[in-house]
């Protein structure tokens, strides 16, 4: 179930401090390397992490992608998860509850629509806008610099879990090629055995500004 935890203020104090400490890296969304198709990691998710793997028709849902978390306002942190999943190149659409619930409202499809945190909505939301997918990331963070993270994809017409990880490191120089993207290249290679298409129709993000310079 989505809902924020305590431990989202912890998991700020830490990111906090390690920007302090110069770990900069941490929550910088980056592309995919070219040759491999895969985020650069520095080391790769343990195949116990997995903990729920089915087989669902993607491409049937790959019109939008939900992507949730438990931190609150910390929209920076929010956006990394957003552009990460952008990334990928798989979903037409990337969003956050605040711009799926905007786009609702804009087509005139929010009628019905009880809103995105909960499962019932979540359904009334896919028989309004049609079918989608929902990834969750709830982070929380323990003793020292533990952080573990779980990342839930689901289905929402029917809140059934399609591909789930569960997984935490000790986090000393960042937090990006040694949990967030082994689990998001996971989640390449879960997509990628469910899709007749992909990558070969992967998707490149456009350059932006600051990557022209």
């Amino acid at each position: 179930m989505y809902r924020f935890r305590s431990g989202a203020a912890a998991l700020a104090l830490a990111v906090a401090t390690l920007g302090a400490a110069g770990c900069s890296s941490t929550f910088e969304a980056t592309t995919l390397d070219a040759t491999t198709g895969r985020f650069p990691i520095s080391q790769v998710l343990p195949p116990e992490a997995i903990k729920v793997d089915e087989a669902f028709p993607v491409n049937d849902n790959r019109r939008l992608l939900l992507v949730r978390t438990n931190l609150g306002t910390l929209t920076q942190y929010e956006e990394y998860f957003e552009e990460s999943m952008e990334n990928i190149g798989f979903f037409q659409q990337v969003v956050r509850p605040d711009e799926f619930e905007r786009m609702l409202v804009q087509a005139g499809k929010a009628d019905g629509v009880s809103g995105t945190t909960g499962f019932a909505g979540l359904a009334q939301a896919s028989r309004a806008w049609g079918p989608f997918l929902v990834a969750d990331f709830n982070l929380t963070a323990g003793a020292g610099y533990q952080v573990d993270m779980v990342m839930t994809v689901y289905d929402p017409s029917t809140a059934r879990e399609l591909y789930k990880i569960d997984h935490g490191v000790t986090n000393w120089a960042g937090l990006d090629g040694v949990l967030f993207e082994p689990s998001f290249n996971a989640f390449i290679e879960w997509l990628e055995r469910n899709s007749p298409t992909y990558p070969e129709d992967r998707a490149v993000p456009a350059a932006s500004d600051d990557d022209e310079d």
